[in-house]
């Protein structure tokens, strides 16, 4: 019988657990320093930075933008990734509530 997780964990709990999974994979790990020291970069500044494949940085991107944890802007015809350092905020402090129950 297979347990749906929504109905037996809390939902800060699943929400941290989804989090932890967005930062489980190496390379959204690398990309996120990349991001962190630069504060801003292109998707081509980070396949010549880490040297993965332009599918496999963009895929992480995807990844990563669709959970939140990274913003797009358009600059020009570039189209810039940075830190969404108040969703990663957040994000920690459902670990750190939970802490305190």
């Amino acid at each position: 019988m297979q347990i749906i997780k929504k109905t037996i964990f809390n939902e800060s709990n699943i929400e941290f657990s989804d989090f932890m999974k967005m930062l489980s994979h190496p390379a959204r790990l690398d990309i996120l320093k990349i991001l962190a020291l630069k504060n801003s970069c292109s998707c081509g500044e980070i396949v010549t930075l880490l040297g993965y494949s332009q599918s496999t940085i963009s895929q992480h991107l995807k990844d990563l933008k669709d959970g939140g944890l990274i913003n797009l802007t358009q600059v020009g015809p570039k189209s810039m990734y940075s830190i969404n350092w108040e969703v990663i905020t957040n994000k920690f402090l459902l670990f750190y509530d939970y802490s305190k129950e």
